[in-house]
Order: structure tokens, then C-alpha cells, then sequence
């Protein structure tokens, strides 16, 4: 089964339709293992649901799991960045204008700032 989750990530998602988490060499047994596994373990609420159907809610859970980590980190990364280059100084740029957020538009610093600026939708 295709995925761009992590296996944790899938793990911690399929808690919330199986009463016991996927084992860890899940990613080595066959699709056919591991839709038993799913059958096997369907909590109480989806264990007369189709196992397909159970193993699709899993793996939806997983992906937007991912997907929200992903986002949380590259904010974390950017402000990082964002905090680290507050502290270089343009050498064209004066006090005054650091403040109001203006740049020089030609050197590394600002170049850096203004991405940040865009990927944060400012």
C-alpha cells in the first residue's frame, strides 16, 4: 500500500479504528496480511464495516496527520529563519528602515526576509 506518511504516523492513526496499533514490520507483509491485520483488529465501531473501508478511514487519518506535521514544522523552520535573520544586518539598510520592514532589495538578507515574509502570507 502506497503512502507519504511515516510509519509512527500510521501507527497513531490507526489507534483510533483498531484496538491495537499496526506492528512495526507492517510495511514488510503483504497487502493481503495486512488487510487481515486490519479485519482482525477493527475497534468495536468499525469491525462490521468492510475492511477496505476501515483501512481507507486509516489512511486518510495518517495523511492528514502528516500533511498537519509538515505544516507545523515548516512554520517552526521558518520563523527559525525568520528570528535568525532579524539578527544579520543588511550593511545598505539603516536602523530606521529595519524597523519599518523596507529592505534594500539587492543583498541576501532581504532577499531571505522577503520569502519568509511571502511563505508567511505577509
Amino acid at each position: 500500500m502506497e503512502t507519504n506518511y511515516t510509519l509512527r504516523q500510521l501507527q497513531h492513526a490507526s489507534g483510533n479504528f483498531l484496538f491495537e496499533e499496526i506492528p512495526d514490520n507492517w510495511n514488510t507483509l503483504s497487502e493481503e496480511d495486512q488487510l487481515a491485520f486490519v479485519g482482525d483488529h477493527a475497534c468495536e465501531t468499525f469491525e462490521h464495516h468492510p475492511v477496505e473501508v476501515v483501512w481507507e478511514e486509516i489512511d486518510a487519518s495518517a495523511r492528514g496527520l502528516a500533511r498537519f506535521m509538515n505544516e507545523e514544522t515548516m512554520q517552526l523552520i521558518l520563523n527559525e529563519i525568520d528570528d535568525i535573520t532579524r539578527s544579520m544586518e543588511c550593511h545598505k539598510m539603516t536602523k530606521e528602515s529595519i524597523e519599518t520592514g523596507a529592505d534594500c532589495g539587492v543583498c541576501y538578507y532581504c532577499d531571505i526576509r522577503k520569502a519568509i515574509q511571502k511563505s508567511k502570507g505577509l
